[in-house]
């Protein structure tokens, strides 16, 4: 009896051992100083784009409501309201700003994602 409980005492005390030395602090998984993160929104009704919380207005009286980058290249998707107050659905690609719509009924880009296909 006294060895059973002896070996029980040694293998609980291994457990410990390895549970402890097994964890280990992984902060750079988690930090976020590692990534760059992207924030789509509107501030001031302005359409604006956050980098690492450091903001770029894209443009005034819209929206920026998606964002995504791909290869270094950073897409974002809103809208602007034109002088004659129709909103023009909008496809911004490194700040550079193209209209997905003519401007004759208003329109909105609420997302956007980049798939780059190589055709042979």
């Amino acid at each position: 009896m006294k060895s059973t409980f002896l070996n029980y005492l040694i293998t609980a005390a291994f457990t410990v051992l390895a549970a402890f030395t097994s964890c280990k602090n992984n902060n750079d998984y988690y930090n976020i100083d590692t990534v760059d993160v992207y924030v789509a929104g509107v501030s001031y009704s302005r359409a604006t784009l956050w980098k690492n919380g450091v903001a770029k207005n894209l443009f005034d009286l819209g929206v920026a409501t998606s964002v995504f980058v791909s290869d270094g290249d950073v897409y974002v998707a809103g809208w602007q309201c034109n002088e004659l107050s129709i909103c023009v659905a909008k496809l911004w690609k490194n700040g550079v700003s193209q209209e997905l719509l003519y401007g004759s009924n208003n329109a909105e880009a609420n997302s956007v994602f980049v798939v780059k296909v190589k055709v042979k």
